[in-house]
């Protein structure tokens, strides 16, 4: 048979075929999505040939390659949304809840459609809840974040998630956040005593590891996640330009941490983290995670969790959403490719910027922006900041996200701004003098900061004999970096 009579046989059966769909490609593409290879989906339509148009030959159909891009691409997937099986004993509530501080909860109810806020309540303040409790739906955009930043790894039900503690509360409670989601996410609530309880999650991080009541976790390990796009591996960046691994807390000693300014460097980083290939078994359950943190190209952070099982066999978890064994070995790689703080060469021909009675000199690549607004979360490199007032998008407090170091300058009394106790002193600080460039001594202290309703945590500098000009150092991790930058500042 040659080429001719194969197409003619290919024709002749197609025009037998009735087609389930009107648009059978696009079922192709679609399918190809939520297959374990979606992540060459993108390459998949250029294979194809952009457009592939659909005849029909007698009632068959017929795929002809165009080249033309008009076609409308396949839908985009389903929301994701929680589904929650009903514990014996339990009821639905469908009133659309929003939990806070004040709300009457009542015993062995499941809240869907709920909005749910944060449950670190002000002394005096605390929920009604006399038995174990679960609201599922929406989470507080603010407390979201700060799950996916501060939280520790777990799942919900198939996929990938982070989960806060409630930590010492009068009440037992537990936020969780779906990875690869902005908001999508459930609490557990009950008060202690009422029976046997264990951790939320195991001491992975070195953190604390408060306890609930097993018949709220047992309630919490019936949730499922339905819709969104499934990944058979962890998402990373296309690229990255550095890399912070997170020092590690312990009650001994502290796990060292790295920080990776260089690009290339950082992309060695990125490859470490790679899923691994799919013949090899996937980890066992983790017994402790470190935290790396991968800036893109645009300035955005990703947080990428690396969990060790018993037997040493390292998986991520990825805030773009996926879990999976990874390639290589990044915490060892980010560690040994550690470069330290940015560096603070300068020449005599750097420039020397005042603000009041202090001066600061820039260093070799930092970076120097007096826009009326600053946001941290968003500069890809170091920065001294003249700008009136800081705009950070992403959550600041207490480090809970990476971003690159930055030197604020401003005649603001930030002082002024110092957090105090709910009996109204202010929280102590310890002074450190340090003496400049050009002998001026100024006085730093370490503060906790609360800027136009933000919450900073940095360096503050301060003139001596009260003068003008403050300075704020933010975003150095290691006192040597920070005594390095503030032997910078001087007089004017």
């Amino acid at each position: 048979m040659n080429d001719r009579e194969r197409i003619e046989m290919l024709l002749t059966q197609a025009a037998q075929v009735t087609p389930t769909s009107t648009r059978p490609t696009d079922d192709v593409l679609r399918r190809a999505d939520q297959a374990p290879f979606a992540r060459l989906r993108r390459h998949l339509r250029e294979l194809i040939g952009g457009l592939v148009a659909c005849g029909l030959a007698a009632g068959g159909a017929v795929a002809l390659s165009s080249g033309d891009d008009s076609s409308p691409a396949p839908g985009p997937p389903r929301p994701v949304r929680l589904t929650v099986d009903l514990p014996p004993g339990w009821h639905y509530d469908d009133s659309g809840l929003t939990l806070t501080c004040a709300s009457k909860l009542t015993p062995r109810t499941v809240y869907r459609r709920a909005t749910i806020g944060d449950l670190r309540c002000p002394t005096g303040e605390a929920p009604t809840v006399a038995g174990p409790v679960l609201v599922a739906g929406k989470v507080d955009r603010l407390l979201a974040e700060r799950v996916r930043t501060s939280g520790s790894p777990t799942r919900v039900g198939n996929r990938a998630a982070w989960v806060e503690q409630g930590g010492d509360a009068p009440y037992a409670f537990a936020t969780y956040v779906v990875a690869g989601t902005e908001d999508v996410g459930f609490a557990v609530v009950a008060p202690h005593g009422t029976g046997p309880e264990q951790p939320v999650v195991p001491p992975l991080q070195g953190e604390d590891v408060w306890s609930v009541p097993v018949e709220a976790l047992t309630a919490a390990s019936g949730v499922g996640v339905r819709g969104g796009e499934r990944f058979r591996h962890h998402q990373l960046p296309h690229d990255v330009l550095s890399v912070v691994l997170t020092i590690e807390p312990r009650s001994v000693d502290a796990a060292p941490g790295g920080l990776v300014w260089t690009r290339s460097k950082a992309r060695r980083v990125l490859n470490e983290l790679r899923p691994a290939r799919p013949s090899l078994p996937p980890c066992g359950k983790p017994i402790s995670a470190r935290t790396l943190w991968l800036q893109q190209p645009q300035g955005s952070w990703i947080r990428v969790d690396v969990t060790t099982d018993d037997a040493g066999c390292q998986a991520a978890v990825s805030e773009l959403g996926g879990a999976s064994r990874v390639a290589g070995t990044p915490v060892a790689t980010a560690q040994l490719l550690d470069e330290g703080e940015p560096r603070t060469d300068v020449t005599e021909r750097s420039e020397v910027l005042p603000v009041g009675d202090v001066t600061f000199t820039v260093p070799d690549g930092w970076a120097v922006v007096r826009d009326p607004d600053f946001d941290p979360c968003t500069a890809t490199t170091p920065t001294v900041v003249l700008s009136e007032s800081l705009a950070p998008t992403c959550l600041l407090d207490g480090g809970q996200q990476a971003y690159q170091p930055y030197l604020w300058m401003t005649t603001r009394a930030l002082e002024d701004s110092r957090l105090r106790t709910q009996d109204g002193a202010l929280l102590p600080v310890r002074s450190r003098p340090v003496t400049g460039r050009d002998g001026t001594t100024i006085s730093w202290t370490k503060e906790l900061l609360n800027v136009d309703g933000r919450t900073f945590q940095g360096w503050l500098g301060m003139p001596p004999d009260g003068g003008s000009g403050r300075l704020l150092l933010m975003g150095v991790s290691r006192q040597t970096g920070a005594v390095a930058l503030q032997k910078l500042a001087g007089s004017s």
